[in-house]
């Protein structure tokens, strides 16, 4: 069986090495995982060089370029090795191999890695950890290495740097690049271990009671069962700031989250964005990370699930028109759970109660649930290719009723002379 290679990258104080280790503790029959820059060292000191940890990038370019070539060819021999004791029953290993991408050192930015390097590691996947600046920081005042003349701005600007260069490798070499928060764990093992859809979670975060943050919590982890989850909230940059942390600093901090959200978190991880909202409030980023999501070709979604007291909150064009909408949790994971041609029919008949409930809040009537199957029907059918609506049509009324016994209620709050007129769902069953 052919190894499974991931280069991994992050720049020195992020934590990277830690996390890959971590996971190759967790998956000791599943993970190696081998360190370019640790090989470096130990060939060094086996062939009497005097480069050390701390002193190493003081060496030539040429003499860091033979060092490196001859640390993946002992990384490549270890990893030919470890398949060749392994049994055709056994689980497939994935090999982590970390190497720094670039290096900011007093003399400027320096390559870790190579064209030629990459190349020749044969990854099949590009990995860069990552973490918040002022960690990265405080890591580097005891880093071996000499990294004290760096300032906030400046690891911000290295941080960007790694993942700017880990991008172009994983272009050239034509393969998936991920930007992972270091600390989350669960996101790095379902990149690894599952092929589940990469996704972005957007909600409130400044203007949320903290009474609602539970929910959201509890929304994420559903979603971690079908997706894989990039959450913002892994690698949030507000805590640990210093009060000597100067103006430029600070600012540095603010600009490098809206780069890392969305074109990281967003842009180069994700293929839809989910925003949650449990209860509607303003939300800047949340809105900038659905558009800019929208803007780059990614799917779009809006979950709002809080009480409608009077019925469905009308909604700004400017929301609607970049985004699904859902008006409850349990609406958007009906949705997920249904076959893909048959998504499209539920918006349509989703969005034909909503419009009926509008009109009855609006103009007063009535509602059947006879004329609201009639009404979706004609919809599909106007909307969906004649092949397209052949194949979902028996399936219509069921969705149909679905959608109308979850509004039911809101239906009735709206005019509550409406209710002798509604077939309730047990009525309906009935006959």
């Amino acid at each position: 069986m052919k190894p499974r290679i991931v280069l991994v990258t992050g720049i020195s104080g992020s934590a990277a090495q830690e996390a890959a280790g971590r996971l190759g503790q967790m998956h000791p029959d599943r993970v190696r995982v081998h360190n370019v820059g640790a090989m470096m060292n130990r060939i060094a000191r086996d062939d009497r060089i005097q480069y050390t940890a701390s002193n190493i990038l003081n060496a030539p370019r040429d003499a860091l370029t033979a060092l490196r070539t001859a640390a993946l060819e002992r990384i490549h021999r270890a990893i030919n090795d470890d398949e060749e004791k392994r049994s055709s029953a056994e689980p497939q290993l994935t090999h982590l191999v970390f190497c720094h991408a670039t290096f900011l050192l007093r003399s400027g930015l320096r390559e870790g890695m190579t064209l030629a390097d990459l190349k020749h590691l044969g990854a099949e996947i590009l990995l860069t950890f990552i973490d918040a600046p002022q960690d990265i920081h405080d890591r580097l005042t005891s880093h071996p290495g000499d990294y004290l003349h760096l300032t906030i701005e400046s690891i911000v600007k290295w941080q960007e740097f790694e993942v700017y260069v880990t991008n172009l490798f994983a272009q050239v070499v034509e393969k998936r690049h991920f930007v992972v928060p270091q600390r989350q764990n669960d996101t790095l093992e379902s990149l690894l271990f599952t092929n589940r859809k990469p996704i972005y979670v957007s909600y409130p975060m400044t203007h949320l009671p903290p009474e609602d943050r539970p929910r959201i919590v509890e929304f994420a982890n559903e979603l971690r069962k079908r997706f894989t989850v990039f959450d913002p909230a892994s690698v949030e940059s507000t805590h640990n700031l210093k009060p000597y942390y100067s103006q430029v600093d600070l600012q540095a901090i603010n600009d490098h989250t809206i780069v890392r959200d969305l074109d990281w978190l967003v842009g180069i991880n994700s293929e839809a964005v989910i925003a949650y909202m449990p209860k509607i409030v303003f939300s800047s980023g949340m809105n900038d990370e659905l558009r800019y999501g929208f803007e780059v070709g990614k799917e779009t979604f809006i979950v709002l699930d809080c009480p409608f007291d009077d019925g469905i909150p009308n909604l700004s064009p400017f929301t609607m028109y970049k985004s699904k909408v859902f008006f409850s949790k349990d609406d958007f994971f009906y949705f997920l759970d249904l076959a893909e041609e048959l998504q499209d029919a539920y918006q349509w008949i989703d969005s034909q109660m909503h419009e009926s409930i509008r009109r009855i809040k609006n103009l007063g009537g009535r509602i059947t649930f006879e004329s609201f199957l009639h009404d979706c029907d004609a919809l599909c059918r106007y909307h969906l290719s004649s092949d397209h609506y052949g194949r979902i049509k028996n399936t219509i009324p069921d969705i149909s009723r679905r959608v109308f016994d979850a509004w039911y209620p809101t239906a009735v709050q709206i005019d509550e002379s409406i209710r002798p007129a509604v077939i309730p769902s047990s009525a309906a069953t009935a006959s």
